[in-house]
């Protein structure tokens, strides 16, 4: 496990813990850097996208622009704030489904956590909440204020790019039965099924 350090709440579960009625069946460690290259071939995908469905909301298909200090430093300031919202999102997810989230850094990107397991479905909406309410909310922004539009898209493709161990944690997670616990690790996960010898409760998302 990479070295993480929480700033808000709990260490991280570093361990695949025992719960009971489940069986440990596979875990996965996040390649930060395979999920950056994720992140990255994305944005050309999301950057046409985008500059395809704001028009139509919009009417305005011009994207105009100029490069210039205090633009650079907004980009700068717009990079953090785009990391703080999603991680907050991620915790907002975690809230919706009755735990609380922990929050830390570890080498190269940030993390939320929760200590509890999550159904399957809990922890894909966990995982996908800030791509997809960072996004169309920049897609909504710049159909409704068109003098918006560049700015929105550069929040959007930041986004996208943190993104990639959330897009890559969701493919995975896809071959994942919907019977399954995840226990998140912060720089990974663990998954449990149902242990047939046992009558277990499956938790609710």
């Amino acid at each position: 496990m990479q070295e993480l350090r929480p700033w808000i709440g709990k260490p991280p579960i570093s361990i695949p813990p025992d719960i009971p009625g489940y069986r440990l069946v596979r875990g996965e460690n996040i390649n930060i850097f395979r999920a950056s290259i994720l992140g990255i071939l994305l944005v050309p995908v999301w950057w046409i996208l985008f500059l395809v469905v704001v028009p139509i909301l919009s009417g305005v298909d011009e994207l105009n622009g100029t490069i210039s200090i205090v633009n650079i430093l907004t980009v700068i300031s717009f990079i953090l704030v785009v990391v703080v919202v999603h991680e907050l999102l991620h915790g907002l997810a975690i809230l919706g489904s009755g735990h609380l989230p922990s929050f830390g850094a570890g080498p190269g990107f940030f993390y939320t956590t929760c200590h509890e397991p999550l159904s399957r479905n809990a922890y894909i909406l966990v995982v996908l909440l800030p791509l997809l309410a960072i996004n169309l909310g920049s897609i909504a922004v710049a159909g409704i204020w068109p003098g918006a539009m560049g700015w929105a898209l550069v929040i959007s493709i930041m986004n996208t790019m943190g993104a990639g161990g959330d897009i890559w944690m969701f493919i995975r997670l896809l071959r994942v039965p919907r019977s399954a616990l995840i226990v998140d690790m912060a720089s990974g996960y663990a998954v449990y099924e149902p242990d047939q010898a046992t009558t277990a409760s499956p938790v609710e998302p």
